[in-house]
């Protein structure tokens, strides 16, 4: 997962900057600018859907106790400072002037959803320490709220949205709740 983060940053940062020649150069034009950040903003949806569903399965497997929280702490907090860098590339090309309007919309709604996921890591993470089941109310607010925005970003229709939820929802709840 970091080497993707780092891919998307390094993408990010070179696909944010043009130069005056470049407005020039074809590859600059409306429609090409469209398909950048068309493929960018997938990117990052796609990234926020898969780091939705591992945190998921790793709140899954560690209430089943099937993983050691030792485990679910180093992974969680992985997810949550890929996340940290994440936010910073987004801070940097929302802060750099250089995004229309509707682009600047759709960031900051991306920009959210990945700080819904970092507080839903950090509570995972806190949860998975200390068992206290205020941090798995916190991971599971953060997971319903961070779903519901991914719903809404990938277009999903209520039933595919109930079928593709990432797991978690019990974390910390007894079993058969």
């Amino acid at each position: 997962m970091r080497s993707f983060v780092l891919v998307l940053v390094l993408a990010l940062t070179t696909l944010s900057q043009t130069s005056p020649a470049q407005a020039q150069d074809p590859a600059c034009s409306p429609q090409a600018i469209e398909v950048r950040d068309a493929t960018i903003g997938g990117s990052l949806v796609l990234g926020a859907y898969a780091t939705s569903g591992f945190l998921g399965a790793l709140a899954d497997e560690f209430n089943h106790g099937n993983l050691p929280a030792i485990r679910v702490r180093a992974q969680a907090a992985g997810q949550s400072g890929a996340i940290s860098a994440q936010l910073q590339q987004l801070d940097a090309l929302l802060g750099s002037g250089t995004l229309n309007p509707a682009d600047v919309t759709v960031l900051q709604r991306l920009r959210d959803l990945f700080v819904t996921l970092k507080a839903e890591a950090d509570a995972l993470v806190a949860y998975a320490s200390s068992r206290d089941k205020a941090q798995a109310a916190a991971f599971r607010e953060n997971r319903k709220k961070a779903w519901e925005e991914l719903v809404k970003l990938m277009g999903f229709e209520p039933a595919v949205a109930e079928v593709a939820a990432p797991g978690g929802a019990m974390l910390g709840m007894p079993e058969g709740h």
